[in-house]
């Protein structure tokens, strides 16, 4: 199987309808209490959404409608009846659109990942890392998708039970460690976010990708 991770590969550049993830065979250890769940992930990422400012919570995460309407822009420049000319510029200026017959949104040369998406991301990631903790999900994770938020890595690995059995000395936390930090500076953060990069994509994405944006 060809490595997506490792020797400078660009999805943007090579958009070709294979499984990045033909097996990710990892068999639970004694130790394993699984990962964080989709539930704890999704107030995870509303909490962070919600301490961010107001001027910069509507483009911190790329959802759906907005991806269509980028995707509208970048393949219809000159058309000013999509959205507004400041949303227009935004657009122009943030994504290009991949080359090849199917196109994707990308930034910095890696696809833009869809907020709706962001939850199964994260999760191909950190089992690739094995519960590798936070910079090894992160690297994993720029290696091939962009606009995914340093932070809200983070928060998957601090809400994954394994990685807070390992951080607890062997012992389950009973605390709510899907919190963050009170010390947290959220602008640097979101400052951040405007260049991470993103994870390996799961078949269930590729899926979306290589179809529903066509």
């Amino acid at each position: 199987m060809q490595s997506y991770i490792s020797n400078g590969f660009n999805i943007c550049d090579n958009f070709t309808p294979i499984s990045f993830f033909e097996s990710i065979s990892n068999p639970p250890k004694e130790d394993d209490y699984g990962f964080t769940t989709i539930s704890d992930f999704q107030v995870t990422m509303q909490d962070y959404l919600d301490k961010l400012h107001a001027k910069k919570r509507d483009k911190a995460l790329i959802d759906f409608d907005c991806y269509k309407s980028i995707e509208e822009i970048l393949k219809n420049p000159s058309n000013t009846a999509i959205s507004t000319a400041q949303f227009r510029y935004w657009a122009k200026k943030m994504f290009e659109l991949s080359p090849g017959e199917t196109k994707v949104v990308c930034h910095n040369g890696k696809p833009v990942a869809i907020k709706e998406t962001i939850y199964e991301i994260l999760l191909d990631a950190h089992k690739i890392a094995n519960h590798g903790g936070r910079d090894k999900t992160s690297a994993i994770v720029k290696s091939s998708f962009s606009w995914i938020p340093k932070e809200l890595i983070a928060r998957f690995v601090r809400c994954c039970p394994t990685c807070r059995f390992k951080r607890n000395g062997n012992h389950l936390d009973t605390f709510d460690s899907c919190s963050p930090p009170s010390t947290i500076d959220y602008t640097d953060l979101f400052l951040d976010a405007m260049s991470i990069e993103a994870s390996m994509p799961s078949t269930t994405l590729w899926e979306i990708l290589a179809g529903e944006f066509k």
